[in-house]
This record gives structure tokens, sequence and C-alpha cells, in this order.
């Protein structure tokens, strides 16, 4: 087992298949493993615990040279990600290029992904801890109810199975969650009531995340989105993902949705967390990375121009904030 995973990270092309069903066969309430592992390239420390309907990954990391490995699930993917001290994760997506899921140190995110195949990335780091947690669509449905209205826009998400993001990026992480997450870690219990407490406490920390995502909503102008405009929305933010070189205009979008700007802005904010705008500018950072990362062909300065910036500096604090690195340190 060790050296199976030691291979795992060791090697960009292997596979790792995700069990994405949570959902125990065996008569056994709880199931816990502890892995460690240490190479030339990386030291890691991993604590596992399986409960009905969940995975809970504690890694404890030390990396010494970036690794890369492939993940594939071959159905719905549902994961809070929290990267507690000085460490990150990259997923890009095998099969839509351009398609970005990087969380960084002290940060934390719940996202749904309908299927699961591309790569991840972990960067040079030390003393990292990462915390991942696995959770079926059963469970959630089991405590929160078959409609998942707590869930908000993420409901949303799993319902059109449609990647989403609960408020639509990823938050800091705050003194209630690392709380929470030292108690999951350093739970004195065992068997059935590690069982019931492991959770109360995941109940809880969801309790914070939902909080949390239903505070960055627009709560000057609330909207109440319709059914068919959340689906005209969906369709607008796949458009505005799939776009390279045509760039639509704001009358386009209302022509599309059926809206007004006012209604488009607000409504957009209100779903996706942010701003057409903040999103168009994403999407423009992501494809920029896709083509420094992968292609031997461009220079910075013709990736900016690629993606609509005349001037390189406001390119490169573009770039800058939404990866935590400059451009031109991005090898091919």
């Amino acid at each position: 087992m060790e050296n199976e995973l030691k291979n795992q990270l060791a090697i960009p092309k292997t596979v790792i298949e995700v069990d994405s069903d949570c959902l125990f066969t065996e008569q056994k309430s709880i199931i816990e493993t502890k892995t460690r592992i240490e190479s030339n390239e990386f030291s890691i420390e991993k604590h596992s615990i399986k409960i009905d309907g969940v995975f809970i990954h504690f890694y404890k990391k030390n990396i010494f040279q970036q690794q890369k490995l492939r993940v594939i699930s071959k159905s719905g993917y549902i994961q809070m990600h929290f990267e507690l001290s000085t460490g990150a994760t990259l997923y890009e997506s095998g099969i839509k290029r351009g398609s970005f899921l990087p969380i960084y140190q002290n940060q934390h995110m719940l996202f749904f992904e309908p299927y699961l195949d591309g790569y991840l990335t972990f960067p040079v780091c030390s003393g990292a801890m990462t915390v991942e947690i696995e959770l079926s669509e059963e469970w959630l449905k089991k405590h929160f109810g078959e409609e998942l209205t707590l869930l908000q826009d993420f409901a949303f998400g799993l319902k059109s199975n449609s990647p989403s993001i609960l408020g639509g990026r990823t938050y800091p992480i705050c003194s209630d969650i690392y709380l929470i997450i030292k108690q999951l870690y350093n739970c004195p219990y065992t068997g059935d009531l590690k069982k019931f407490f492991i959770e109360s406490k995941l109940l809880e920390l969801l309790a914070v995340k939902i909080h949390k995502a239903a505070n960055t909503l627009e709560t000057k102008n609330p909207v109440n989105i319709s059914k068919t405009d959340k689906e005209r929305l969906y369709q607008l933010k796949e458009l505005l993902s799939s776009a390279k070189k045509e760039q639509l205009t704001i009358q386009q979008m209302t022509e599309l949705t059926f809206m007004n700007r006012t209604k488009l802005q607000n409504s957009f904010k209100q779903l996706f967390g942010m701003t057409v705008h903040e999103f168009v500018v994403n999407k423009r950072m992501e494809e920029a990375y896709d083509l420094l990362k992968y292609s031997s062909d461009w220079t910075v300065a013709e990736v900016a121009r690629h993606v609509g910036y005349k001037h390189y500096n406001h390119f490169s604090i573009a770039f800058k904030n939404k990866f935590g690195i400059s451009p031109s340190k991005i090898s091919n």
C-alpha cells in the first residue's frame, strides 16, 4: 500500500480511480486507516476515516518537488476541501481545457463535479495540512432533505448535473472552521459514538460554510431568481466558459437571457458569487495559464494580447491575483 501510494504521487501518468460511492457495503459503523510515506520528493502522513456516506482524509505534507497525478471519478464527486497552512492544490480538467479549481493556503471550498478526469498538482510546501471531506449526495439528502434547500444554488448544480461551488468561490478559513477540524482530528471516541460525533461536527462545519456563502450574496437588492432564469444563467455561464476568441457584449448577454442589464448583473452575482466581469476575467486567466503551461509557441506578451489585454502590467497583475504567481514563472 505504501509503495503504491508513493508511485501514484511520483508518476504523473498514473491514474487514480476515485471511489465516489461512499456508501458502506459492510456491517461496520466506522473504518480508519493511517499511512506514512517518505521519499526524496515528498513526505506524507495520511489519516482516513470512513463512515456511511462520508470519507475524511487528513494529510500532513512536505513536498520537496512539485507533484502531479491524474485523477478520475466515474460519477458525481462532492468534496469539502481545506488548505489549513502552507499547502495548495490545483485541479485541472483533462477534458475541458482551461477549467481549473485552485485552492490556496488558508482557503476552503465545497465543490461538485459531475465527473473528474484531470490532474492534481501539489506545489512545493513545508508543514502543510490538508483536509478533504468527500460526501455522497445520499448523505446530504439524509441530513438536509431531498430538495437540499439550505445548500442554496449548490443544490441546483447537483440537480442539473452541472459543476458547482458553494458561494461561487473559495473562502478564507476562519477560527470556527479551524476549531471544528481540530475536534474532528482529535476525536477521543470510538465506534458508534465516534460516528455520531463526526456527523454532528460535519453538520456544524456545513452550517458555517452555508452561512458564509449566504453572506456573500447581494443583499442590498435581493433578486428572486426563477427556475427559468437560473437555467438561462447557467447556459450563459457555459457559453462564457467556452468562448475563446469572440467576447460577448453585455447587450448580447441581455438578449440571450431575456433580462435587462441590472437584473442580469444582480442575478449572475447572486447565483455564482461573482460579477459577469469577474467571471470573464477568471476564464481569461485560466486560458492564459493553459497556453503558458502547455504550449511552447507562445510568449507571455502574446498570451496577454490573445486573452484581451493591451497592457502587459494589467495582465500580470490579474494573473498573479488569480494564481498567486507571475505568468513568467509558469514553465512549459
